[in-house]
């Protein structure tokens, strides 16, 4: 992948790994998009070993719920949920 100028992935992994619900998943893979785009989600999720597409999809989805709550729009797009990492003894470093 690319290098992402500077942007520390595996920080962002271990903060996903920690979160313990949707919402704190959402909101590091906003805090990625934020800082690297579409390539960084795909990073994060090559690093997580999730689908980088479902990945992609759920970053999307939670944005345009978000902005769509923020402009009181009557429809409420659907939300994709965050995926989840497999479980087991996989460490994520950086």
């Amino acid at each position: 992948m690319a290098d992402n100028s500077g942007l520390n992935i595996g920080a962002f992994a271990r903060r996903y790994l920690a979160a313990s619900g949707d919402q704190e998943r959402y909101q590091v893979m906003m805090a990625v998009r934020g800082r690297g785009g579409k390539r960084a989600i795909l990073a994060l999720a090559e690093r997580l070993g999730v689908d980088g597409k479902l990945m992609w999809q759920a970053a999307e989805s939670y944005r345009k719920v978000r902005d769509a709550k923020r402009r009181r729009r009557k429809r409420i797009p659907a939300l994709v949920p965050p995926p989840l990492p497999n479980s087991g003894n996989r460490e994520v470093g950086g």
